[in-house]
């Protein structure tokens, strides 16, 4: 029995009972994201939600703290404007990114069969729905979702325009939405921005007969982006927006690999097995081989533009890779969803529906990862800390080694304590902490570096003090002293 590439073959395949447990996942997906993440805020979270109270309108909180941070403005603008009406709840605070997350899946269900077709469009989905990283950044008050529900729409936007290149010049509603989405992604996060003149850079190289109206779009999106670009620029060297410090190109492969199947080992080898089927049947499909390709590039380029700075200035955090996330699904969907047939050299078949049976297998085992995970999965426990606290008598001060507003967040909410009563101490100040009164004590509250805690903790007792109490949560601990 012989064997040959003209042996592969590909055919279209009716939806079937393959597509129905695409969208069982989908509703999986949609059903983690909407269930209320009760945890406690932490850092990132806490940062979110105590600037939409600390600033008394939005004036004072726009140009004194969001224009001033590292991340463009436009979650934290929403959010402030959300907790007016909702409140600063764990429940209300994400409640948006919840939304975010559920939209991105609905955009691709409705719009992803007009498009790639359907059996792609819901395996797509299905990758998206029960991607564990998504699932997370989807319970977290912090502009993640929002940034993959932008990606999804850039990229089927940009795929319409790439399956369509023969048929028709880029109407000038298409170039409108090409704007607002750059509007929209650079004013989100600065992976954004990476993510979106990289999509435009591979559009202007596809497209030739609307390279004026790509260009034109990037350009007037990247005029709209240079107030905030110019003020960033001016506070880049500012702790709050330079506060990473590792460079290796080694963490971020493997971060895009975490982000992206979880498994980057394992998939990518199931990956490249289909991949080379798909691309000996590639004439049977251009549009289909144009957009595959027409993804691999965007993320080739954001992810070059990424390495090239961080060797510049560190901008490498596992999260913020999720902007690429959608295209690396997209790839995986439309490799996967082709239906594959090896037959002899006689006409029998021999394996059937190979595709098929790899992306349930897929899906199976990210589902079962993601579900592991969020088992497992816990935030540092601000919460539980605070009420610990509250519960000391006669505190006279609390002392932290971070951002004051964080810590009183959970603290303020049975009004025990008043904001002068937190002291941030500086890690290189370690004499900064003052005896309490007669029959007082004082509180040292850490959510940082176990290390910091610890040098901080060690200062009390070389500096005579008592040490009465300490407990640890969750990524937070605190001593009692006098």
């Amino acid at each position: 029995m012989q064997f040959s590439i003209k042996n592969i073959t590909l055919k279209n395949q009716p939806f079937g009972i393959t597509g129905l447990f695409f969208l069982a996942m989908c509703l999986v997906g949609i059903v983690l994201r909407l269930i209320p993440d009760f945890q406690s805020f932490w850092w990132d979270e806490l940062y979110s939600v105590t600037n939409t109270y600390a600033y008394s309108s939005f004036g004072p909180l726009f140009f004194k703290q969001i224009i001033t941070e590292a991340n463009p403005p436009l979650y934290e603008t929403l959010l402030y404007f959300w907790t007016i009406l909702a409140g600063v709840s764990e429940l209300s605070a994400r409640l948006p990114s919840m939304i975010f997350g559920t939209i991105s899946i609905l955009v691709i269900l409705y719009y992803g069969p007009k498009i790639i077709g359907i059996k792609p469009a819901f395996l797509l989905a299905a990758l998206l729905s029960i991607s564990w990283p998504a699932i997370r950044y989807s319970h977290e008050a912090r502009s993640y979702s929002l940034l993959i529900l932008l990606s999804v729409i850039l990229m089927l936007h940009s795929i319409k325009l790439v399956m369509e290149r023969k048929q028709e010049l880029v109407s000038n509603r298409m170039v409108s939405l090409n704007i607002l989405l750059g509007f929209l992604l650079c004013h989100t996060h600065y992976f954004g921005v990476v993510l979106y003149f990289s999509n435009a850079i591979i559009l202007f190289l596809f497209l030739k007969k609307s390279r004026l109206k790509i260009m034109f779009a990037s350009v007037f999106s990247m005029l709209l982006f240079v107030p905030w670009f110019v003020t960033n620029l001016m506070n880049i060297n500012t702790p709050g927006a330079n506060w990473i410090t590792q460079k290796s190109f080694l963490v971020s492969l493997e971060m895009l690999g975490r982000n992206s199947f979880y498994n980057q080992n394992f998939y990518l080898l199931v990956l490249l097995f289909v991949l080379i089927l798909f691309l000996v049947s590639v004439r049977k499909s251009p549009n289909l081989f144009n957009s595959v390709v027409f993804s691999g590039l965007v993320i080739a380029v954001s992810m070059f533009t990424v390495f090239c700075t961080n060797l510049v200035r560190p901008i490498i955090v596992s999260r913020y890779l999720l902007a690429f996330l959608p295209y690396t699904y997209f790839i995986a969907a439309m490799v996967f969803s082709e239906p594959v047939t090896i037959k002899n050299d006689f006409g029998k078949t021999l394996i059937k529906y190979i595709p098929n049976i790899l992306s349930i297998a897929v899906l199976l085992i990210m589902l079962v990862l993601t579900i592991e995970k969020s088992k497992d999965f816990k935030k540092a426990d601000w919460k539980n800390t605070a009420a610990s606290i509250q519960k000391i008598k006669n505190v006279e001060m609390i002392y932290c080694n971070g951002r004051p507003l964080n810590y009183y967040h959970y603290l303020r909410q049975n009004g025990s304590f008043s904001f002068e009563d937190i002291i941030k101490v500086p890690l290189k100040s370690k004499q900064m902490f003052k005896h309490p009164a007669s029959g007082k004590v004082s509180v040292f509250w850490n959510c940082g570096n176990p290390a910091d805690y610890q040098a901080l903790r060690d200062s009390l007792s070389k500096n005579n003090f008592t040490i009465l109490d300490e407990k640890t949560f969750y990524q937070s601990n605190y001593v009692v002293f006098r």
